[in-house]
């Protein structure tokens, strides 16, 4: 029994070593070794382990780069309604700001004040030495309709206190620079001028629209027929109230209600020289307006 009891180690460790023996016998039939085994079973978790954190490193970075477009593209769509607030706060509509240093150097009443669009303000920038010899003041600004000047009126006009006032407007409203007007609702425009300049003692002196069938910045209208619609009614108004009316338009227009060849560049301002005769005709009449003004 004791000799048994000794045997029994022995013989479990032969058996282990007889396991183990036929593990690396089989393994080396499919050509792996033990010591390779163990190996490459350590190298697959170190591999798996190693692509796991760059996973969660890569979609970490990936969720910071949505962060940051997403955040860039919100201020990229709010970008233009900040501005858009911006302009909007900043614009000077009706163009206030536009004369009125020009307005606060005056110290002597001028005779007349000439209100108008790009016509009567090209009308003073080529010809300053008309408005300076005859004590006349320019209010004309490019683009604008009855509406801004209806708006400024009080401020480049009757602030001014002059004898008379040459209102020269119209066309823009025809050409929708703030959006589409009748006929009838411009002549309302200019008839409001006209009552604020009489009841501050000025004599108003209404004038055509100039001829023009064509518009550069507005190709898809045909201004002809609304030009000739709009004076008609200015001198309905004029006759009614026994009011002066310059005509402009007879002497200029062609038979399509267009600027005579050679007068203009662009078939609606004058070039320089056509206003040699527009001078000529609204000087006589401002000065029949200040010669019954200084005999009332």
């Amino acid at each position: 029994m004791e000799v048994q009891k000794k045997l029994l180690p022995l013989q479990s460790q032969n058996r282990n070593a007889e396991i183990a023996q036929l593990v690396e016998h089989n393994l080396a039939k499919v050509g792996v070794a033990s010591s390779s085994l163990v190996f490459r079973s350590k190298s697959l978790r170190e591999i798996w382990g190693f692509f796991r954190i760059q996973t969660i490193l890569f979609f970490k970075h990936c969720f910071s780069v949505m962060k940051l477009l997403m955040s860039f593209t919100i201020f990229l769509l709010m970008l233009p309604v900040f501005s858009m607030a911006q302009v909007k706060e900043d614009k000077d509509w009706a163009k206030y700001g536009r004369y009125a240093e020009a307005n606060d150097t005056i110290t002597v009443a001028p005779k007349a004040v000439f209100m108008g669009n790009s016509i009567t303000f090209n009308w003073y920038k080529f010809r300053p030495e008309f408005f300076k010899n005859n004590n006349y003041a320019g209010r004309g600004i490019s683009g604008q309709t009855t509406y801004q000047m209806l708006a400024r009126f009080h401020n480049d006009v009757v602030a001014l206190k002059p004898k008379a006032v040459v209102i020269l407007s119209g066309i823009n409203d025809i050409a929708r620079n703030s959006g589409y007007i009748s006929v009838e609702n411009i002549m309302g425009n200019i008839i409001s001028m006209c009552d604020i300049a009489r009841a501050n003692g000025i004599t108003p002196i209404l004038c055509s629209v100039l001829p023009c069938d064509w518009f550069s910045w507005r190709k898809d209208l045909q201004p002809a027929p609304m030009v000739k619609e709009l004076n008609q009614l200015i001198k309905a108004y004029a006759d009614e109230h026994k009011l002066e009316y310059v005509d402009f338009y007879t002497p200029m227009a062609d038979e399509n209600g267009a600027l005579k060849e050679g007068i203009s560049n662009d078939r609606c301002h004058p070039v320089p020289e056509a206003y040699a005769p527009m001078e000529e005709a609204v000087k006589t009449v401002i000065d029949k307006v200040v010669k019954k003004c200084k005999r009332k």
